[in-house]
């Protein structure tokens, strides 16, 4: 009877340490964290931005007074948010040492302030001809390569939306490792040394 018991004993002890075991929240360091976390650290920067055209065309016999190229301009804000392209992200653990390779900070996309484009935005020189769609989608295109090549060529917004990144980062790992007990060691590498 004595041995019952123990074996019984025993036996709820492990249930018990198993149930315990079973309702901890493990945490651990994981790359897909890690992407989102790099994508809340974009930079959004406000660019005022132009789109014109001064398109030579034929003109008509009848419009021998009118000047032959379609003259205008289209004023209006873009926000172009810049980061780090999340899917270059890379992560190795090994011991306590986390290596995380960080990408360059690119242009993520850019868009048109909607708020900021209406009727008074549209300019037209009222001696040339009035541009068509065609005209005026293609001028825009083209501003909007302008900007994206604008904050390209920017090093501080590009340096600043890597360091965003690379806080965020940092603050995750040691987040993790205060729950975890384990004091982590975080290592960079900058694809861009490597070339």
């Amino acid at each position: 009877m004595k041995k019952k018991l123990m074996i019984l004993l025993g036996l709820s002890l492990l249930l018990l340490g198993g149930c315990q075991q079973f309702g901890r929240i493990e945490k651990s360091i994981e790359i897909k964290e890690m992407r989102a976390i790099t994508e809340l650290a974009t930079v959004e920067c406000y660019f005022h931005n132009v789109a014109k055209s001064d398109e030579e065309t034929d003109k008509a016999w009848f419009e021998f007074w009118k000047s032959a190229n379609i003259r205008f301009w289209i004023e209006y804000d873009g926000i172009v948010r810049i980061g780090i392209d999340a899917s270059e992200l890379k992560m190795e653990i090994k011991d306590n040492v986390v290596t995380i390779t960080l990408p360059q900070a690119i242009v993520l996309d850019a868009k048109v302030n909607s708020a900021t484009l209406n009727e008074d935005s549209f300019y037209y020189d009222a001696r040339t001809k009035k541009p068509d769609a065609r005209q005026q989608t293609e001028a825009f295109k083209q501003a909007q390569q302008s900007m994206i090549n604008a904050a390209n060529s920017n090093k501080t917004l590009l340096t600043n939306a890597r360091d965003n990144a690379k806080e965020l980062l940092t603050n995750y790992v040691k987040t993790i490792g205060e729950a975890t007990g384990v004091e982590y060691v975080i290592e960079w590498i900058y694809p861009e040394d490597s070339q």
